[in-house]
């Protein structure tokens, strides 16, 4: 398909190695985190994978009709990256889905959304029909992937960006990587860096208990899923950096977390601290939803979307 017409001047591309994946590492059974380097220390966990997986198996056997879109296969730094771009116009709303997930995790969220806007979902290497990239993942990494499929597909900026869970901390590091670019930042339940330390501290029999789900789901899920468990110490690092060049408006919907039992407190304070740091920020509880706000409450995510889209000066419309 020619999007050609989507207006502006597409991003440059980037000169980085293309991926090179291992046919060794292909081929071996058990490819573990291990196997990857991980620099994460052996009780840091993802707690927000545990609640992915346990989404995604549930819905397995779901039909869920989304709105029509194109599918694009885009040739990325020497692999291939699926994008499922829907027309329509004005800013692209780009969505970056959460740990272990594919495009199809926002099929509710784009039923709700203006048919006008044109909207971007896509599967990150190794997920859903994306080749598998060995190649580090951390945040730069994917950020700076996702900017080059973009421009691939002719998608121009200006970009809002939406980020589900650890797919916050990614689009926190694209928006501070290319500000020019990005119109708006709206964060679904993000992963708070500083939440681990403190919640293992704070309770660690059952900062444990859960550690030890999240790893067990981690290890059965696919090797693309070992390959951001690899680099997650340093995609949080990567954040932390970024947040100094943060510069578009911020929109973080929180959501009630009763699966992370006593250490959900804390959870939403830390997401609280770092809204409360930020320039141009907005702190909002979602209610009757659970960690996957825009499953949950698809409605409640396409509102403020549209409300984020209706309040860009003119400005920045493309």
């Amino acid at each position: 398909m020619d999007l050609s017409s989507t207006g502006g001047n597409a991003p440059s591309s980037f000169s980085e190695e293309p991926c090179k994946v291992s046919a060794a590492r292909e081929a071996t059974p058990g490819f573990s985190t291990a196997s990857l380097g991980s620099k994460r220390p052996p009780n840091t966990m993802k707690l927000t994978r545990t609640v992915g997986f346990v989404l995604v198996a549930s819905l397995l056997g779901e039909t869920v009709l989304a709105q029509h879109g194109d599918t694009l296969a885009m040739s990325v730094h020497g692999h291939r990256m699926r994008l499922v771009v829907s027309r329509g116009n004005g800013p692209t709303v780009v969505l970056e889905a959460g740990a272990g997930s594919t495009h199809r995790t926002w099929d509710r969220l784009r039923q709700q959304l203006d048919p006008a806007i044109r909207v971007v979902a896509y599967d990150r290497p190794g997920f859903g029909d994306s080749e598998i990239c060995m190649a580090t993942r951390d945040a730069l990494t994917i950020a700076r992937e996702l900017r080059a499929a973009l421009a691939a597909a002719r998608l121009a900026p200006p970009y809002l960006l939406v980020g589900w869970s650890a797919g916050g901390i990614y689009m926190r590091v694209f928006a501070s990587e290319f500000p020019a670019e990005v119109v708006g930042l709206v964060l679904l339940d993000p992963t708070p860096e500083n939440f681990y330390r403190k919640a293992e501290s704070a309770f660690p029999e059952v900062f444990r208990r859960l550690d030890a789900i999240d790893s067990a789901n981690i290890r059965s899920g696919p090797r693309a899923e070992l390959a951001e468990e690899a680099a997650w110490e340093d995609a949080l690092a990567q954040a932390r950096q970024s947040d100094a060049k943060l510069s578009a408006p911020i929109v973080l919907l929180s959501a009630l977390r009763p699966d992370l039992e006593v250490l959900a407190d804390i959870w939403h304070a830390e997401q609280r601290t770092w809204t409360a740091r930020q320039q141009n920020a907005v702190f909002r509880v979602v209610a009757q939803s659970g960690h996957a706000i825009h499953r949950d409450r698809p409605d409640t995510v396409a509102r403020v979307i549209h409300d984020a889209i209706a309040g860009l000066p003119k400005a920045r419309m493309p």
